[in-house]
């Protein structure tokens, strides 16, 4: 029995930022985690250690060696095959299973796929599909009530690549195969959702550091892309639509998001911190079919160094106990303005222009290192090194007046062994004070805040852009279990008339 899949934008958007493109937010990069608890690997694979992303099977895919300090990023799939198609398979898997298997297919072009469907009490189902190896994949299945399902992938020749447990995978496939996904229902009969993803690997030519490709997108769908590169490595990504309208997100398989969909732009530059797999998402406007050229480059390590034209820099200094700073001004047309700060290796960086149109922001290390070659509207990232960091704005025909924030939210952390830490602010009234903490998915998260004088609330999202409470809550707690690994932002918002006084109480227990 053969299935179609479709793309399925919202669900697409949970797979990447880390129930990515979760979201798409939002986001950007982030730091430490305020547990002593391991981060738990998603992924059990057992011969491989990278990340996952589905690729429907494309070119013979370049399994790449763990990168060494070498000269060349190590991406994957030669950018030719960028048109991912469903899966090249070797024989059928059926000859493992004496039920009958279900074959998955994945609809031309489409990284996506997803499929509703009913398994009876205790029923057991598998599904086929051919995959490249070396490919990444992300494969989830969702009870739409209980919590009774697990599954396991299998290789045709016996390997096992995932063991039945819980229902989230994601890695890489050690050799190209069909592989058996068997989902297990162990209670009453329950609808499910099973979606998959499967990017197009892309890879450089030898002693290459740059490829392009192009191609067409339905109008309002994403496609996934994924590329190996090295920490310390800069990439950048632009999408140059000729119909239609694109942006790029940009997230580690980590989860950490490097660009969400916050910005809108089809243009992504940014220091990598980590040697992982990387995913680029292209997303489609409503409207109309797109048609652009993706281009991709990553230097060797050690480069491209900033070279921009000297421009004097007006330095910005937070207030004491303050934790973001804004300027204004104005660019004459053809010009540059540029701001400097000192920030700490470490430290999460979010950079905020508006308005987002008629000038460009880029953001530049002392050592050259380049954190954001030429975009619009945001930048949130991980600083890599202490010391000063330069803003350059820069107009195009026109002059712009413009705002920037610049926002570096306090780290907290815990003890060893400690599973709570506390803090105290002094806000004046309508300001905000900024918190970022690392917790791992599932951990429950509690946060809360009492004043000796003044009035506060708390907002808290994730760095994908996942939001957990609004400021429409009016409240001063929080309390939930977290849905990813990665860092959370909590604001602390004074809405009374009179400084407020805080102390601020973060308690994470063990999983």
């Amino acid at each position: 029995m053969n299935i179609s899949g479709s793309t399925f934008p919202r669900r697409s958007i949970a797979f990447a930022l880390t129930a990515l493109v979760a979201a798409f937010a939002l986001s950007c990069a982030l730091l430490d985690r305020p547990t002593p608890i391991a981060v738990p690997t998603a992924t059990a694979t057992p011969a491989t250690a990278s990340p996952p992303t589905m690729t429907p099977t494309v070119a013979a895919p370049t399994t790449t060696a763990q990168p060494t300090a070498t000269t060349e990023p190590m991406a994957s799939p030669a950018p030719t095959t960028a048109t991912p198609s469903p899966a090249a398979t070797t024989a059928p898997a059926a000859t493992a299973t004496a039920a009958a298997i279900e074959r998955i297919r994945f609809a031309s072009g489409s990284t996506y796929f997803d499929l509703v469907g009913r398994l009876a009490a205790n029923e057991v189902r598998r599904y086929a599909l051919g995959i490249a190896g070396g490919q990444y994949v992300e494969l989830s299945v969702t009870p739409l009530e209980g919590d009774a399902l697990s599954f396991g992938l299998v290789g045709a020749d016996g390997t096992v690549v995932y063991p039945d447990g819980d229902p989230f995978f994601k890695g890489t496939v050690p050799t190209t195969q069909d592989y058996v996904l068997t989902i297990t229902n162990r209670g009453g009969a329950v609808d499910f959702g099973l979606s998959m993803m499967i990017p197009v690997r892309i890879t450089f030519d030898p002693g290459e550091t740059m490829a392009d490709l192009e191609t067409t997108q339905a109008a309002n769908s994403v496609r996934a892309y994924v590329i190996r590169a090295l920490g310390g490595q800069v990439m950048t990504a632009r999408a140059t639509a000729t119909q239609g309208r694109v942006i790029l997100m940009v997230v580690g398989v980590d989860g950490t998001v490097l660009q969400s969909d916050g910005p809108q732009s089809p243009l992504f530059s940014s220091n990598l911190n980590t040697t992982q797999d990387y995913l680029i998402l292209v997303r489609a406007a409503p409207g109309a079919d797109a048609r652009y050229k993706l281009e991709v480059s990553i230097p060797p390590l050690g480069g491209p160094t900033a070279t921009p034209e000297p421009v004097t820099a007006t330095r910005i200094t937070f207030a004491a106990g303050a934790t973001e700073h804004t300027v204004s001004g104005q660019v004459p047309a053809g010009s540059t303005v540029a701001y400097v700060l000192r920030a700490l290796e470490g430290q999460l960086m979010e950079v905020t222009l508006w308005p987002a149109s008629g000038i460009v922001m880029s953001i530049v290390g002392a050592d050259g290192q380049v954190l954001m070659a030429s975009g619009t509207g945001f930048y949130r990232g991980v600083l890599p090194k202490t010391q000063d960091y330069t803003v350059r704005l820069t107009s195009g025909a026109g002059s712009v007046t413009y705002n920037v924030t610049v926002m570096l939210p306090v780290r907290v952390t815990f003890a060893s062994g400690a599973t709570s830490a506390e803090a105290t602010a002094s806000l004046a009234p309508f300001t905000t004070g900024h918190y970022v903490i690392r917790a791992l998915a599932g951990q429950t998260m509690t946060v809360e805040a009492t004043t000796t004088q003044g009035q506060v609330i708390l907002i808290v999202y994730g760095a994908d852009g996942t939001v957990l409470q609004t400021d429409h809550s009016g409240s001063a707690t929080f309390s939930g279990a977290l849905p990813s690994t990665q860092d959370y932002l909590i604001d602390v918002r004074s809405v009374g008339s009179v400084t407020a006084s805080v102390t601020l109480r973060f308690i994470i227990p063990p999983p």
